[in-house]
C-alpha cells in the first residue's frame, strides 16, 4: 500500500456463492477493493450478534480497525449496508440477443424456426440502419445493467457498423461484455444474409474495431470488452464459413458462441444437412468450433454421449429456461449437464426469453428443474439410460443455492473466467450488486418482512425485480444507482 492508494470498504451482509451447493451468508462482513484496480484486496468477517449488524458495537469496532488498516478515513470510502441490504456478486448473462430487445414478448405462439422467419429476421434486418441500432442497443444495455447484469454475452446482427455501435454503448455504460457480430451465409431470407467471403471480412473488421477501442481502456483481467466469434447456428452457416470462423478464433484467441440442440425440428434439420456427422455437437467439432472458451446456448435435446463430447472440450453451456418455455422448445436437464462436469450458466435469451433479468432466469430454472422432477415422478422410464439427457430420469430439482451459483459463478466458469469473476475472493474483480429487500413502490414489499437472511435471500430470488437492485458495480465502478 502506498500513500496514493485509495480503497472502498463495503460492510454488512455479504452473500457469496462458494460452491454449487454452498451459499455462504455472512450477516456482518466486509469486502475491501482497490479504487485503482477495481479488484478485491481483503475480506473480513466480524463476530457479534446476528441481528442489527449496522448498530452492533463489535461490528463497528471491527470496521474501524479495517479502515485504519487501509490508511484511515483519508484513504477509504466506507459503504455501510442497511439492515435490509446485502451484497451479491454481479449477474453473468451467458446468452442474449441485444438486437431482439424491441421484440420481447412477441411471437410466442410459434416454435423456433417459424419464429425466426416471422419475427426475428425482419427485426434484425432493421439494424442495417445504425441509428436505429443505436437506439435499441442503448435501451437494451441500460435495461440489462439495471437488472443487475454486470457481464453479458451479446449477439448482435450481421451488420458490422451496428455491432460497433453496441460495443461503444457497452463501453460507455461500463458493463463487461462479449459482443458478437452474427455470421450467416445460408438458409436465411435474401434481405438478411451475407456471402461467405463478406461474412469473414466483416468479422475481421469487427475484431479490429474491438481491439482498437480497447487499447485506450484500463487494463483489466478479464477485459471489459471481448469480441466473440458468432456463427448463428449450424443451419445458417456453411461448412466453409464455419471453418473460416474457427481459424479467426484461433488466430485472434477469441471465444466462440452459438446455439445447440434448442428445438427437436432444428436438430433433425441440422443433422440432415450434415449426414457425415452423427450429432449436432459433432458438427461444431468437425469444423473446429469446440474449444475451452466456446459457449453454446440451450442444449435441450442432446443425444446420448453428446454432453460427454462437450465436457471433453470444456465447452460452457448457457441454460435459457424462459426461452425454452416460450418457444416450446422443451425442458433442459441441467442436473445431467452438471453430472457431466459441464460449466453451466444462465441466459435470458432475449427475445426468445420474455425478460432481461437473471432473477427471472433463476426462477425459470427452478420451475424447469421441478418440471423434470415431476415428470420423473409421474412417468418413470426405467428402461431409459440416465446418460440420455432427453429422459427425465435422475433429475432432482435444483435448489436456491444452485440457481444463485449458476447466475454468478456458473456463468464465470462457462466463460472461462472463474479465476477472475463470479464470487467474492481476494484478487477477483469487484463486480457486485447492492440489493435491497424493501425497495420503494414494490408489490412484494409487504412480503419481505425482517427475518433470517436465508429467508430474505429466498424471497429475493422468488419475488424481486430490478427495483430491488440499488447499485451495480463493474471492476469497482458504480455503473448504475437506483434513483
Amino acid at each position: 500500500m502506498t500513500a496514493a492508494d485509495l480503497y472502498t470498504i463495503v460492510a454488512g451482509c455479504i452473500v457469496n456463492p462458494l460452491a454449487l451447493d454452498h451459499l455462504d451468508i455472512q450477516p456482518r462482513a466486509a469486502v475491501v477493493f482497490s479504487q485503482q484496480t477495481g479488484c478485491i484486496v481483503a475480506m473480513e468477517t466480524f463476530t457479534g450478534p446476528t441481528n442489527g449488524a449496522e448498530d452492533n458495537p463489535e461490528f463497528a469496532r471491527g470496521l474501524g480497525r479495517l479502515v485504519n488498516a487501509y490508511g484511515g478515513p483519508d484513504h477509504t470510502t466506507v459503504i455501510r449496508l442497511s439492515g435490509t441490504q446485502f451484497l451479491l456478486p454481479g449477474f453473468i448473462d451467458t446468452h442474449t440477443h441485444a438486437s431482439q430487445f424491441a421484440n420481447m414478448g412477441t411471437g410466442y405462439d410459434m416454435p423456433l424456426l417459424q419464429w425466426l422467419d416471422r419475427y426475428t429476421f425482419p427485426e434484425e434486418a432493421k439494424f442495417a440502419d445504425s441509428d436505429y441500432a443505436g437506439r435499441v442497443y442503448d435501451a437494451a444495455v441500460a435495461q440489462f445493467v439495471q437488472c443487475g447484469t454486470t457481464t453479458a454475452v451479446y449477439f448482435g446482427t450481421i451488420h458490422t457498423n451496428s455491432c460497433c455501435r453496441l460495443v461503444d454503448i457497452v463501453r460507455r455504460r461500463g458493463q463487461r461484455a462479449w459482443v458478437g457480430k452474427v455470421n450467416m451465409d445460408r438458409n436465411a431470407p435474401e434481405y438478411y444474409i451475407e456471402t461467405t467471403e463478406r461474412s469473414v471480412q466483416e468479422t475481421e473488421r469487427f475484431i479490429d474495431y474491438v481491439s482498437e477501442v480497447s487499447r485506450d481502456a484500463a487494463v483489466t483481467s478479464p477485459p471489459l470488452l471481448t469480441a466473440v466469434i458468432t456463427p448463428r447456428f449450424v443451419g445458417s452457416c456453411s461448412s466453409a464459413l464455419m471453418r473460416a470462423l474457427s481459424k479467426l478464433a484461433q488466430r485472434h484467441q477469441l471465444p466462440v458462441q452459438s446455439h445447440l440442440c434448442e428445438n427437436q425440428a432444428e436438430v433433425a434439420w441440422t443433422l440432415a444437412m450434415h449426414p457425415e456427422c452423427t450429432t449436432y455437437a459433432g458438427i461444431y467439432q468437425e469444423h473446429g468450433l469446440l474449444a475451452t472458451q466456446t459457449i453454446l446456448a440451450h442444449c435441450v435435446h442432446p443425444s446420448p454421449g453428446e454432453l460427454a463430447l462437450l465436457a471433453n472440450h470444456q465447452v460452457g453451456i448457457a441454460h435459457c429456461p424462459n426461452s425454452n418455455f416460450m418457444l416450446q422448445s422443451g425442458v433442459a436437464n441441467v442436473r445431467q449437464m452438471l453430472r457431466h462436469n459441464l460449466a453451466v450458466g444462465l441466459g435470458t435469451d432475449v427475445s426468445g426469453g420474455s425478460s432481461p433479468s437473471l432473477l427471472d432466469a433463476m426462477r425459470q430454472a427452478l420451475v424447469a428443474s421441478r418440471t423434470l422432477a415431476g415428470l420423473q415422478a409421474t412417468k418413470p422410464s426405467p428402461a431409459e439410460s440416465q446418460d440420455d439427457c432427453r429422459s427425465p430420469a435422475a433429475a432432482p430439482p435444483l435448489g436456491l443455492a444452485e440457481v444463485v451459483y449458476l447466475a454468478t459463478m456458473g456463468g464465470a466458469q462457462a466463460l472461462g473466467w472463474a479465476r477472475h469473476l463470479g464470487n467474492f475472493a481476494v484478487g477477483k474483480a469487484f463486480d457486485a450488486l447492492i440489493c435491497s429487500t424493501v425497495p420503494n413502490a414494490s408489490l412484494v414489499e409487504d412480503c419481505m418482512k425482517p427475518s433470517t437472511w436465508q429467508t430474505r435471500l429466498e424471497q429475493f430470488v422468488y419475488l424481486a425485480d430490478d427495483r430491488h437492485i440499488d447499485r451495480v458495480y463493474v471492476q469497482g465502478n458504480c455503473i448504475h444507482q437506483r434513483s
